[in-house]
């Protein structure tokens, strides 16, 4: 013989894991997370520039510091050759003292200064990550650009409304709120017990010598369908592995809420700090 057997089954959640909400928690806690992963890229992105303009402006300053200190020293050598040519009319020997030491002070500061240099260069190195500045030995970095004169505007109330809307930082804490909202909402769904309504039904057909195909046809010419229906009820004892999760859901809300309160305490500190 040859049996066949078509069977369609249907269950719908009615309590527990029912809602289009409770069935796509996944995807929406998944595009969350790949959000918050995107607002960390762009903080290190961030940090990046901001330390290659930090590097880039200290070389600059750097370099300021070592002009000035060269011209500091010609002037100074100048008065010396002055006080000298006039020492036997009214220079003392004091005087030429206070010019030497004055002189060696210079030196002392423009090797700091030249050491600076060194220093803000390796940074500015590292920072780039540039193949031709770590390959080429004994190459001065000469920075191009000019500082500006003016000051900015810079408003505080406007910094702090643009550090809600645009910080990073925030931002991904903001998503794993979000994130952990839904998950909340999840386990207290969980805790409901389940109910499900099942239909099922099918179409049978059996057909002597193996005929496989015959007793297809069979299945809708001389087969007559069978159905059944009903509801499927299931309730844990205690519920504590439920009760647990939904325990630890409340706790991760709260660890994030606070951790955003901390995290908005500390940017208005940094943002207050820069604009005074």
């Amino acid at each position: 013989q040859a049996s066949t057997k078509l069977r369609l089954a249907y269950s719908q959640p009615l309590m527990k894991g029912s809602g289009v909400s409770y069935n796509r928690s996944t995807m929406v806690i998944a595009e969350l997370a790949a959000d918050a992963s995107t607002q960390a890229a762009v903080e290190g992105v961030q940090e990046h520039v901001y330390k290659l303009t930090v590097a880039y402006w200290e070389l600059a300053s750097a370099r300021a510091f070592y002009r000035q200190h060269r011209r500091a020293i010609a002037a100074m050598e100048e008065l010396r050759d002055q006080l000298q040519g006039r020492a036997d009319i009214d220079s003392l020997q004091s005087q030429l003292w206070r010019a030497d030491a004055a002189s060696s002070k210079l030196d002392a500061m423009q090797a700091r200064v030249i050491s600076q240099i060194a220093t803000a260069e390796a940074q500015l190195r590292a920072a780039v990550g540039s193949p031709e500045l770590r390959e080429v030995t004994g190459l001065e970095i000469l920075p191009m650009t000019a500082p500006t004169d003016w000051k900015y505007d810079i408003s505080q109330q406007q910094e702090l409304s643009k550090v809600l809307v645009y910080h990073p930082q925030i931002q991904a804490l903001k998503l794993n709120i979000q994130a952990t909202r839904v998950k909340l909402n999840v386990a207290e769904q969980d805790l409901r017990p389940t109910l499900d309504l099942v239909v099922d039904g099918y179409l049978r057909g059996l057909n002597g010598e193996y005929l496989m195909g015959q007793s297809w046809v069979d299945q809708f010419s001389r087969g007559k369908p069978s159905y059944s229906g009903g509801l499927v009820y299931q309730r844990p004892v205690r519920n504590i592995a439920s009760k647990a999760i939904l325990r630890e859901r409340r706790l991760e809300l709260r660890q994030n809420l606070l951790e955003l309160d901390q995290t908005l305490l500390n940017i208005e500190a940094s943002v207050v700090e820069a604009v005074s």
